[in-house]
């Protein structure tokens, strides 16, 4: 181990200093970035309703020299509280190849690598929201691309595996891999593989694979994950099958495009055994309010569940039964998201 890190220190100056990118011309002046995702929710099974600040961020980011970029974004939630979420730089001594350093987005689940205004749907998919190990998390990552005309590319990291704000010292770190083919436009799939052992010491294995094509105004996305944990012999698996289709609105002032979306999705516990304990169905439509898509978008959706009889007495899926989160009753969402 000492060797490996004695060795990484010693190459590290070449790795990001032995290219010249001098007379690379470059905007220093920062970015200023923001999100707000606020929502109307009904609830049909006890006829309440709500309103709910989803999200609202703000961030910065810039460059300070041709190799290094940096970016830091904060939360604020309903709940009165500010929160970090991203807070990181990335080195690129080459164009294809990229260190990330700090608090970032784990690019494991699809649904999260992707940004909140290319989703097309109120709420995250399962396997985004109940099963992916971890939206963020303080580590170190590098991505390698091969060559433009072989679009592979590898990431591989390192995390805590804690989640975010949270430097626990860990006996074995978590640990990333992920093999992707392809950009966000046109066919894009990966295969990936995320674990280690949590605060409790017991040892997690995630796999995945994923699909997506995205071309002009239409894109289908699908995923499939499930999560080993191995001490306690429970194998937690869901997937996703999601579209979406635009259509161009041109004689209207306030809306642009008119995209009507659809999407089903299970989870459970050895689903191959028992079969899934929970299903979804999700009917959308989502009105473009500005010309540079899903800047600013009006998104109706209707979600149907589905649920495996006394699933809901099941003590893994207490919390997700829960009265007031509602995570699991059919409901009718109105959201306004914006971006800037």
């Amino acid at each position: 181990m000492k060797k490996s890190i004695v060795l990484m220190l010693v190459l590290l100056p070449y790795l990001l200093f032995g290219q010249n990118n001098d007379t690379v011309k470059v905007n220093y002046i920062p970015k200023i970035t923001g999100l707000i995702k606020a929502k109307w929710e009904y609830c049909f099974d006890d006829h309440t309703n709500r309103f709910d600040l989803r999200h609202s961020r703000i961030g910065i980011g810039g460059t300070i020299n041709p190799y290094i970029n940096y970016r830091v974004q904060v939360k604020y939630s309903s709940h009165g509280e500010f929160t970090c979420l991203d807070a990181y730089a990335t080195i690129k001594p080459w164009d294809n190849f990229t260190l990330w350093v700090g608090q970032f987005t784990v690019p494991f689940s699809e649904d999260y690598v992707i940004s909140p205004s290319l989703n097309m749907f109120v709420n995250r998919s399962f396997v985004a929201k109940f099963i992916n190990p971890g939206a963020r998390d303080i580590g170190a990552r590098v991505d390698y691309t091969i060559s433009k005309k072989i679009p592979f590319t590898l990431q591989a990291g390192i995390y805590n595996g804690v989640g975010i704000n949270n430097p626990e010292w860990q006996d074995s770190p978590f640990i990333l891999g992920r093999l992707v083919y392809g950009t966000m436009d046109g066919l894009r799939a990966s295969v990936k593989y995320y674990g280690g052992k949590d605060i409790k010491n017991n040892k997690i294995a995630n796999y995945g694979v994923d699909f997506r094509y995205a071309k002009d105004r239409y894109n289908i996305e699908a995923e499939y994950v499930f999560r080993d944990s191995i001490d306690s012999d429970a194998v937690l698996s869901g997937a996703y099958l999601q579209g979406g289709y635009i259509f161009p609105v041109n004689k209207s002032k306030l809306v642009k495009y008119i995209q009507p979306t659809l999407r089903t999705d299970i989870m459970g516990y050895d689903a191959f055994k028992y079969g899934y304990d929970i299903s979804r169905i999700t009917v959308g439509v989502n009105f473009g309010l500005d010309t540079k898509l899903m800047t600013a978008e009006l998104r109706l959706n209707y979600e149907n569940f589905i649920t495996r009889k006394g699933i809901n007495n099941n003590s893994n899926y207490t919390a997700y039964f829960n009265r007031h989160d509602k995570g699991m009753f059919d409901k009718f969402t109105i959201e306004l998201f914006i971006k800037f």
